[in-house]
């Protein structure tokens, strides 16, 4: 027996990372997890991932939460997929990087919606599925990323500084 038996979850950003082993984790523990990414390839690997350590997990994908119909959609498939929710892990996010004089305008709107739209679309459609089963728990994470303001980070290349201002 596990510490979440009978408990339904929803994990965004399921295609690797924090999300993937998130998914491993609550399933483990018995929860029935529901998983999605928009990128359906490696969401569907964490889904047979999990199902082959004996955990039972349906993923949604492609899935682009950045867009508030398809967050609102995929939290009902998700309630229905278990018969409702009782935690949500807002895992999923987009942003991007660079430096200051070098960032467009349009990557500044990409990361706000990737960062902050999306938990609000996917907590805001699952709060009622929340409550409905008595209550729940809302799980956001974050990533190293917001830690490393003055670098960009490895994966996007070479960690560069920015350069320092003169006094």
């Amino acid at each position: 027996m596990g510490t979440l038996d009978g408990k339904v979850v929803l994990i965004t950003g399921t295609a690797g990372g924090q999300g993937r082993v998130a998914s491993l984790v609550f399933a483990r523990e018995g929860a029935r997890v529901v998983g999605c990414d928009i990128q359906a390839d490696a969401n569907a690997e964490t889904v047979e991932l999990v199902r082959s350590a004996g955990g039972e997990m349906t993923g949604i994908a492609p899935v682009d939460l950045t867009d508030p119909e398809q967050a609102r959609r995929l939290v009902e498939g998700a309630a229905a997929a278990y018969g409702g929710l009782d935690v949500v892990y807002n895992n999923a996010a987009l942003q991007r990087f660079g430096p200051m004089p070098d960032f467009s305008v349009a990557d500044w709107r990409t990361t706000i919606s990737g960062e902050l739209d999306i938990p609000f679309f996917v907590s805001k459609f699952a709060w009622p599925q929340l409550v409905r089963r008595g209550g729940g728990v809302i799980i956001n994470i974050a990533s190293m990323a917001g830690m490393i303001g003055g670098q960009v980070p490895r994966w996007r290349g070479t960690p560069r500084r920015m350069p320092a201002s003169s006094p």
